[in-house]
């Protein structure tokens, strides 16, 4: 016979009978109206079981925190799609980490899987898996941070009732370690990339005795640089585009738009020869190149670092080939050897060494420069000249043969 439903004494739970081989089966649905629409809330072995739901329900509602029962049958695939939308206004680079790692190979088994059944235990399975796999903390992290926003979308949309990957928990991710780069060999390096072409020896000085991040020193342009009071303002960033094409966008964040003081004269000196020698205007880029036309066009930092950093630092006698060295060095030790500068002369404070790194907070500075503090005894301006001084006669070869031209740059 087909099934037969009548009301019970609880408005909104139907019995529902029906006869089978094993005879009559009696079981309880859950019906709900939300805004004119009726839902189905699934059906129940008990009266008292239906009843629960029916509470929960109209308490969910109540709260303003329904979802109903059929939402959760929305792929994950799907409403990644939906949260990835949504961050295209982000740095082009976070926006393309996000959408690798959501439509890579390690994701693709969850796309057609409905968001409700992306459990805890399913989340934290996954999570286990990678670690297995070998994969380094921080890509485990980035991967959960992926499915933790999709599914926090999911609540957003009301698919979900909470976020499963709120328990799961976060792989430990160690600060890597990085070669602490000593005045001498800087020096080195400066020296050696200037040999390659004088302006990528004032790219790394600049580096050195700025703490500008890279993407900051491809943007920079000639009226950031006030070389009579020895700062730059650091306003703009250079990074990939989602075409891959170069794309000025803000700094890293907004204490990375800063002004960087205290140049030492040295380098000051060297930098305004540089613009006059190679006739540069106040919007043409400090370390980029002109065409026929004579515009103006950026570095590419993914070229310098092949063809000339990585081969000066090598020349420097640096630590560069990762199957012979467990650390290397890298155009960022550049950033944290101004950083222990920083850190290191007493007169500068915590708070002006994390006004001159652009860190977003205080804590940035100290958690990743703790064990430089005031250790390495050298100033500010000034006062680090003589300390160049020092470092570039220790770092000079033995040699006197002296370079009679700059090697090609490539």
């Amino acid at each position: 016979m087909s099934k037969v439903r009548s009301a019970t004494r609880t408005p909104g739970v139907r019995k529902v009978e029906s006869q089978t081989k094993r005879g009559l089966s009696v079981r309880y649905e859950v019906m709900h109206r939300l805004n004119g629409t009726l839902t189905h809330e699934g059906t129940y072995e008990t009266y008292d079981e239906a009843c629960r739901v029916l509470r929960r329900v109209k308490a969910s509602v109540d709260d303003d925190v329904y979802v109903p029962r059929r939402s959760g049958e929305v792929t994950f695939g799907e409403v990644g799609q939906q949260w990835l939308a949504k961050k295209i206004g982000r740095r082009s680079r976070t926006y393309s980490g996000y959408e690798a790692i959501l439509t890579g190979k390690r994701l693709a088994p969850f796309a057609n899987v409905p968001v409700k059944r992306m459990t805890y235990d399913r989340i934290g399975t996954f999570v286990a898996d990678l670690q297995a796999e070998g994969l380094a903390p921080s890509t485990v992290k980035h991967h959960l941070s992926v499915i933790r926003g999709v599914l926090g979308e999911a609540v957003k949309l009301r698919l979900l009732r909470t976020n499963p990957c709120h328990d799961v928990e976060k792989p430990t991710v160690g600060v890597p370690e990085t070669y602490e780069l000593q005045m001498d060999e800087v020096e080195s390096l400066i020296r050696e990339a200037g040999y390659i072409h004088e302006r990528w020896g004032l790219l790394v000085a600049t580096a050195a005795y700025s703490g500008l991040r890279a993407g900051e020193l491809a943007a920079l342009t000639v009226r950031r640089v006030n070389l009579a009071a020895g700062t730059i303002d650091v306003r703009e960033a250079l990074t990939k585009g989602l075409d891959g094409k170069p794309a000025l966008t803000q700094p890293k964040s907004r204490a990375g738009r800063r002004t960087v003081r205290e140049l030492p004269p040295s380098l000051t000196s060297a930098l305004a020869r540089y613009v006059t020698t190679a006739g540069l205007g106040p919007t043409d880029y400090l370390f980029g190149h002109k065409d026929a036309d004579g515009v103006s066009h950026p570095m590419d930092h993914s070229n310098f670092y092949r063809r000339v950093f990585q081969p000066a630092a090598r020349s420097a006698g640096l630590p560069m080939d990762k199957k012979v060295h467990p650390v290397t060095v890298r155009f960022h030790d550049l950033r944290h050897f101004h950083a222990a500068m920083l850190l290191g002369d007493s007169a500068t404070s915590l708070k002006d060494a994390q006004a001159q790194m652009g860190h977003a907070s205080l804590a940035m500075t100290t958690d990743r420069y703790a064990h430089r503090l005031a250790t390495s005894g050298q100033g500010r301006g000034s006062r680090v000249d003589a300390a160049r001084a020092a470092a570039q006669v220790e770092a000079s070869p033995a040699s006197n043969v002296v370079p009679l031209r700059q090697r090609a740059s490539g």
